[in-house]
This record gives structure tokens, sequence and C-alpha cells, in this order.
């Protein structure tokens, strides 16, 4: 399985953010400045977690993930590509990416819905599985292989998040059972937890039989 969207959503995504990098290109923009600003993002979006301003975190989390896709883009379009440039990113990108379930720990360490600290947890479980699906990834492609599959990729995870938050948001004036005030949220993360480790052996399936063939083919 290549990824959760489906080739044509990912598709519209790759253009979308192609447009997007040809803008900032023409206007002098630097990858360096996205690498940044996806970080700050992602700082910002954990803080208003801590304050439970849902909403507002959401959009954090998507300009987050928006600039982690822009910085490459741009780039390749400038062919500014390094791999200092891209070690940085990699490194601020799995930064962010502990600001925001930070965020989301802190959210439910103080939250007196249903199982909220089951999820607590849960939640450092789904960042651990998140980060050993980057890790992996690196792995692979240091040893020369390729790893461009993937069920819950880091676009992935950002989207989810951001849906869920937004979608607990708006059920939140409606919904003052502590059963189901932030549902979509608490389905989000067993999902990422749960995903991420099907995610974590589809690579390393993907993986063994890459290096198999590679195996073979030498000979």
């Amino acid at each position: 399985m290549r990824s959760l969207f489906g080739k044509s959503l990912e598709s519209a995504y790759r253009e979308m953010i192609y447009n997007l990098a040809m803008l900032f290109a023409s206007h002098h923009f630097k990858p360096l400045t996205f690498t940044v600003l996806g970080l700050v993002f992602s700082f910002v979006a954990m803080v208003l977690l801590c304050y439970r301003y849902l909403l507002s975190s959401a959009i954090f989390v998507l300009l987050a993930g928006l600039c982690d896709s822009v910085d490459g883009a741009i780039a390749r379009i400038n062919s500014q590509s390094t791999n200092y440039g891209a070690l940085l990113d990699s490194t601020f990108d799995r930064i962010g990416e502990i600001f925001i379930f930070f965020g989301l720990f802190y959210y439910f360490r103080f939250s007196h819905t249903f199982a909220a600290q089951f999820f607590e947890w849960l939640t450092f479980f789904a960042l651990g599985a998140s980060l050993m699906i980057s890790y992996i990834r690196a792995r692979i492609e240091g040893l020369g292989g390729t790893c461009r599959v993937g069920l819950i990729q880091r676009p992935e995870r950002i989207v989810i998040i951001a849906l869920a938050l937004i979608l607990s948001e708006l059920i939140r004036p409606h919904f003052q059972s502590i059963y189901l005030v932030d549902i979509p949220l608490k389905l989000a993360i067993l999902f990422i937890g749960v995903g991420g480790v099907y995610t974590m052996a589809e690579r390393l399936d993907f993986a063994r039989k890459e290096f198999d063939l590679k195996k073979k083919q030498t000979k």
C-alpha cells in the first residue's frame, strides 16, 4: 500500500505544493525560511494545545505540515538541495513532531474526559511509532534502498491530527458527555498508533524484499 490518501489525492497534493513552491521561489524565498517556519508553527501548535485551543492549534499544525513540504520543493526548483539542508530539514521535522505530540500529551494530561490517562500514554506510543517510521525510511535509504511505501506517512499524520482537532472543537459545544467530547482526537491518536506499527512493518517488509532482490541480482 503506497499511501492512506491514494494516488489521486497524493497527486493533487503534490501539484498544490509545487505551485506554492514556484510562487515562493519566484519571490526569492529560501528553503531554510520554511524549514524554520515549520518548526515555529509546530511550537505554536504545542502551546495552543496546552491551552486547549483546538481549532487554532489545528491551523498551525496544517501550516507546519505545509512548510515541511514546501521547503523541499523550493530547494528542488532552485537546485539548492544539499545534504546538510536535507539533514536540517529532517531534524527540524522530527523536533516539530515532538512539539505537536507533546501538546497532545499535555492536553490529555489535564483532561477529565473518558480514558484520558490511557490516551495520554497512547500519545507517547503514537509519537514513538511516528519517529520510528521516519527512522526506518532514513535507515533504508542510508543502506542504498528506496522507501516510498507507508500507510501513515508524515503528511497523513498531519492531516489526521488537524482534522481530529477541528472535529473535536466543532462537536465540543454539542456533546458535553465525558465519553464523546473529544472522541475524534482520541480515535486519531489510536489510529496513528496502530497504523504507525503497521507502517513500520510495511516498510521493513518492503525493504527486505528489495534487499533480497538486489542480492540475487548481484550473484
